[in-house]
């Protein structure tokens, strides 16, 4: 197995990495090394985007602005009790 060391670790950094894998009953080492293994199993930013690019746009099958129209609704009924504005809104310029 290769050797991996990192000079320079900032105290403030290096404090929180020793308190996270106490709590997690760890050594540093073997706390470090499983940060590093889970890095390693998501997708690079360019990995990513290439997934996304070859994804095909879909249809969720719900209406979006349906579904925000009524959530800014609830809010303002849960901000300000009284009548609702109904479906015309009482804010044309949104």
């Amino acid at each position: 197995m290769a050797n991996l060391q990192i000079k320079n670790v900032p105290e403030d950094l290096h404090d929180e990495l020793r308190k996270r894998a106490e709590a997690r009953r760890m050594s540093m080492r073997d706390y470090v090394l499983e940060l590093i293994e889970r890095d390693q199993r998501l997708p690079t930013v360019n990995q990513w985007l290439g997934e996304i690019e070859q994804d095909e746009p879909g249809d969720a099958g719900v209406d979006v602005v349906a579904l925000i129209r009524e959530g800014r609704e609830e809010r303002l009924a849960h901000l300000m009790p009284g009548p609702s504005p109904g479906p015309s809104g009482g804010d044309a310029g949104r």
